[in-house]
């Protein structure tokens, strides 16, 4: 309920905004924040999730992303997650007691995903 606020909060700003002046097109804000991408969790986490988007978003961090990936097709999932991932200087992955919801890879086994291996490309790791 608090994510729908504040999403529908900083709609109005937006709509009520006369857009950027020209000065100001094209620069970076010093106050510009990195975007996060908060991934998926399992559902004994999701309250926890909603409540740190809206602490994350309030204090001026970009979340992403924005709408569910695609849970029922793997290769759309890996393509969307990994261009957001890209975009991202983090990413924060909550772990509950309980497993999350496994991909579904087309005449796959659904747990094989879970066994895939990803890497960290050395761009995204901490120096």
């Amino acid at each position: 309920m608090a994510l729908l606020a504040y999403d529908a909060a900083a709609l109005i700003d937006t709509l009520e905004a006369a857009g950027p002046s020209p000065e100001k097109e094209g620069t970076v804000s010093e106050t510009e924040k990195a975007t996060i991408y908060l991934a998926e969790c399992s559902a004994d986490r999701r309250e926890t999730r909603e409540k740190l988007i809206v602490d994350l978003k309030l204090n001026g961090y970009a979340v992403v992303p924005e709408k569910p990936l695609p849970l029922d097709n793997e290769t759309a999932y890996r393509e969307e997650a990994a261009a957001l991932l890209e975009a991202s200087g983090l990413s924060v992955h909550l772990v509950g007691a309980t497993p999350g919801t496994p991909l579904m890879a087309p005449a796959r086994n659904p747990l094989a995903c879970c066994r895939t291996n990803w890497r960290h490309s050395p761009a995204r790791t901490a120096t």
